[in-house]
């Protein structure tokens, strides 16, 4: 079952093939090797290569303040200032089950241009890369993440409505951007996923039973995440409204989460938007609609 939107869709490899769950199920190991950045909208003439990238267009925004290139924090170990460079997916290729992943280098200013671009303009700027590199994708960022849904010791999946600002509203488990590391051999997905459970959930890996590798899902932007299955050995009362989880967590990014205990839950949530016991209508994000999409196939993985 693949339930198709507007704001949702299967990330491809090079070869066409799409990393849906039963490909995704192949992959034995994740190397990351240097890509191309996106190229510039408005200057053709500026480098796509990482290094010239860093030279010409990171640097120059972080001397003119436009961002920062490092993360700080204050003396209570609060950050203060966010590191704005991220990666660029720039295309992904499998073979004998290692996925490898080329990544350019990105920024917050050009993920949120990204994010402010219109369905019509979005499919203008994809006629214009494949006119001018042959390549759809070129002007766009396609910034990854990681993204888990989270499931309790009897399999049932939590998901939340995001209170950041990124996406409100939506319903997800946990997701986060892949975090920048400048030597790519750093960049790790399972740190990356253990790193959101624990501050969006307050799950410590000793709670993890077991994670499994379900796809690379995508919103309409490009932006898109690494999507795994978490299963936990914590009962469905450390979700619970006021259960040890909101004590756990490091941040608020959730008010209260809600348990899919059905397949008919599920359905209902993926087919209409709705759940039971709720008036409103619910937009699930991306990964999230994505993992269980593929939880739905795969079924529980603990019985």
């Amino acid at each position: 079952m693949t339930i198709m939107t507007k704001d949702y869709k299967i990330m491809n490899l090079k070869s066409g093939i799409y990393l849906n769950g039963e490909v995704a199920a192949s992959v034995k190991n994740f190397t990351f090797v240097p890509g191309l950045c996106a190229a510039s909208i408005d200057d053709s003439s500026l480098p796509r290569d990482r290094e010239g990238y860093l030279r010409e267009v990171i640097e120059p925004l972080v001397i003119a303040g436009k961002i920062s290139d490092c993360e700080q924090r204050d003396a209570l170990d609060k950050i203060v200032k966010y590191n704005d460079l991220k990666f660029r997916n720039d295309g992904m290729d499998l073979q004998d089950g290692t996925l490898t992943v080329r990544l350019g280098i990105s920024h917050f200013l050009a993920f949120r241009a990204d994010q402010k671009r219109g369905i019509k303009y979005i499919a203008c700027l994809e006629q214009r890369g494949v006119d001018d590199f042959s390549d759809s994708r070129v002007y766009f960022q396609d910034n990854p993440g990681v993204a888990g849904l989270v499931l309790d010791y009897d399999g049932n999946p939590y998901l939340g409505s995001r209170m950041n600002a990124d996406a409100t509203g939506r319903l997800n488990s946990v997701a986060g951007h892949l975090e920048y590391k400048s030597n790519l051999s750093d960049v790790d997905l399972f740190q990356n996923l253990g790193c959101e459970c624990y501050e969006e959930m307050g799950i410590f890996p000793e709670d993890v039973v077991s994670t499994r590798f379900v796809g690379v899902f995508a919103g309409s932007a490009g932006d898109h995440d690494f999507t795994f299955l978490v299963q936990t050995n914590l009962p469905g009362s450390y979700f619970a409204k006021n259960g040890a989880w909101e004590s756990r967590r490091k941040t608020r990014e959730h008010d209260e989460l809600i348990c899919l205990s059905s397949e008919n839950m599920i359905l209902q949530l993926l087919e209409e938007g709705r759940l039971p016991g709720y008036e409103k209508m619910f937009n699930v994000m991306y990964s999230t609609r994505g993992g269980l999409e593929e939880f739905l196939r795969i079924g529980r993985l603990r019985v």
